[in-house]
C-alpha cells in the first residue's frame, strides 16, 4: 500500500482550470436562513446530536423546510440547490414560516433521497452518448477499493440478493444486469478502480491494465472504450484525505467528470464515506464533490449522508472501509432491515437507487418521449 500510494504521489500532476458552464441557479423562496453568526451550523444525519455531522452550513445560508420533529426543536431542511440535506437544530434558523405546516417526520433513512440533480443536462450527454454508440444500458464502476471490493455489485450480479421491502429495484436490476451474452454490469472488474487508488490514478497511463488499455491510454478512457457506458458511478477521495491537497483532488475529480462527459457519459459523482481521523478534511472533500456536481450540473450520490445515519456501524474497525454485516459477504446484498445499518449494505442498496433513478428519470425519459 505504501508503495502505492508513493507511486500515485509521484505521478500526480496538476490538471488545468477549465471554465465550464455552471448550472443555472434555481430562485426558490427560502424557508428559513441559518442564523448561527460567526460558527456554522452543523447539518447532522438525523434529529439529534448522536447523529453525525453531514456538513457545515455557513451563517445566511438559504434554507428549505421539509420536516420537523414533533417539538419542532430539530428541522428536516435542504439547501435551495438540494445537493446538502439533513437536520439542523431549529433554534439557529430564522424560519419565514409556519412550522406546524410542515410535517412531523422520522428519522429513518430515504435512500431515493441519496440521489440528486438529474437534469436536462444529464439527459443531454447521455443522448450524445447514444450518437456515439454507447450502450444504454452499461455502467461503468471508477474509484478505489470501496468499488473494486467483491463485496460491492458482486452479489447483485450473482443472483444473491435480497430485496425485502425494496422490491421496486428489480427492473432497474433487470435492466443493467444482462448487456450481452457473456457481461454481466455487476460482477465485471472495471480497469478504472484499484486498490489504493486516488483520483490521479485514473488519469494515469501508469495504473491501467496493459492487457487489456492501449499503450499510453489512462484507465478511466480505456474502460469507456472497452465497455461504451451510458453511466458511470464515480468515487474517490478515501485515499486522497490523507495526503492530496484539496485543490489537486478538486482537479483531478473535474478532469474525471470532463473527461466522461466529452466520451457520452453521464458522470455520477458519490460523496465520500467518513474516515476516523480525518472528519474535516472528508467534510471538505464532499463539499468539493457537491461543488463539482453543481458546477458540471451532474448528478450527486450521497452515500456519506447513508454511512453517517449510521456512523456507529456503517464503518468496519479500520475506520476505512465500509463494514460487513454480521453474515459477512453473504449478507452484502441482502436488504433486511436488520442489516441496513452496515456500509456495504448501505453502498449495495443506495448504488441500486441510483441506478434505478437513472433508468427512470434518463433512459425511459429519453425512449418513451
Amino acid at each position: 500500500m505504501r508503495l502505492l500510494n508513493a507511486a500515485i504521489i509521484a505521478c500526480l500532476f496538476q490538471i488545468g482550470n477549465l471554465t465550464v458552464s455552471a448550472q443555472t441557479s434555481q430562485h426558490l423562496e427560502p424557508d428559513g436562513l441559518v442564523a448561527s453568526d460567526d460558527i456554522p451550523l452543523r447539518l447532522r444525519a438525523g434529529p439529534g446530536l448522536d447523529f453525525a455531522v453531514l456538513d457545515l452550513l455557513p451563517d445566511g445560508t438559504p434554507l428549505a423546510i421539509t420536516g420537523r420533529t414533533a417539538d419542532s426543536d430539530w428541522l428536516q431542511v435542504h439547501t435551495l440547490d438540494q445537493y446538502r440535506a439533513g437536520w439542523v437544530y431549529s433554534e439557529y434558523v430564522n424560519t419565514f414560516i409556519d412550522l406546524q405546516t410542515r410535517p412531523i417526520s422520522t428519522s429513518q433513512l430515504s435512500f431515493p433521497h441519496l440521489i440528486s440533480g438529474i437534469s436536462d443536462n444529464a439527459r443531454l450527454i447521455f443522448q450524445r452518448g447514444q450518437t456515439r454508440g454507447n450502450h444504454p444500458n452499461v455502467f461503468a464502476k471508477v474509484g478505489d477499493s470501496i468499488t473494486a471490493s467483491y463485496h460491492m455489485f458482486q452479489p447483485i450480479g450473482e443472483g444473491r440478493y435480497d430485496l425485502s421491502d425494496y422490491d421496486y429495484l428489480q427492473p432497474a436490476i433487470d435492466y443493467f444486469r444482462q448487456t450481452e451474452p457473456g457481461r454481466n454490469n455487476f460482477t465485471r472488474r472495471s480497469v478504472a478502480t484499484g486498490v489504493g487508488w486516488n483520483a490521479a490514478a485514473a488519469l494515469l497511463p501508469a495504473f491501467a491494465d496493459p492487457n487489456q488499455c492501449l499503450p499510453d491510454e489512462i484507465p478511466l478512457v480505456c474502460e469507456y472504450r472497452l465497455i461504451r457506458p451510458a453511466f458511470a458511478l464515480i468515487m474517490f477521495g478515501t485515499n486522497d484525505v490523507g495526503y492530496v491537497p484539496d485543490i489537486d483532488y478538486r482537479h483531478n475529480l473535474e478532469r474525471i467528470v470532463r473527461l466522461s462527459i466529452e466520451h457520452g457519459v453521464v458522470p455520477v459523482v458519490s460523496t465520500i464515506p467518513p474516515r476516523i481521523g480525518y472528519d474535516e478534511k472528508v467534510l471538505r472533500f464532499n463539499q468539493i464533490v457537491r461543488d463539482i456536481a453543481s458546477q458540471f450540473d451532474v448528478p450527486l450520490w450521497d452515500y456519506h449522508y447513508a454511512m453517517a445515519f449510521y456512523a456507529r456501524t456503517s464503518l468496519a474497525f479500520d475506520g476505512v472501509h465500509p463494514s460487513l454485516p454480521p453474515r459477512g459477504h453473504e449478507d452484502a446484498a441482502s436488504f433486511r432491515q436488520e442489516n441496513l445499518p452496515y456500509g456495504y449494505v448501505l453502498r449495495n442498496l443506495s448504488a441500486l437507487h441510483v441506478l434505478d433513478a437513472l433508468w427512470r428519470e434518463v433512459v425511459l425519459d429519453m425512449t418513451n418521449p
